[in-house]
């Protein structure tokens, strides 16, 4: 079949995504719960998403540096 694909059923409609439930995250930081206590951060303080790490990284940045 040649042409232009004008919507997602042309090519067999959307894929189906699997996903799992997202880790807690007590206060919204974008770090989960279980990392900020490996790495002694305050689960409950959203501002220690900005605190500099020795590297010059903030922790939220260490976090998502260690994400595979």
């Amino acid at each position: 079949m040649c042409g232009i694909i004008d919507t997602q059923k042309d090519v067999g409609g959307w894929p189906v995504l699997k996903s799992v439930p997202p880790p807690k995250d007590s206060d919204r930081d974008g770090m989960p719960d279980q990392w900020e206590e490996m790495n002694t951060l305050d689960k409950n303080n959203p501002d220690d998403r900005n605190r500099m790490a020795s590297d010059g990284f903030t922790m939220l940045e260490k976090y998502l540096n260690s994400i595979k």
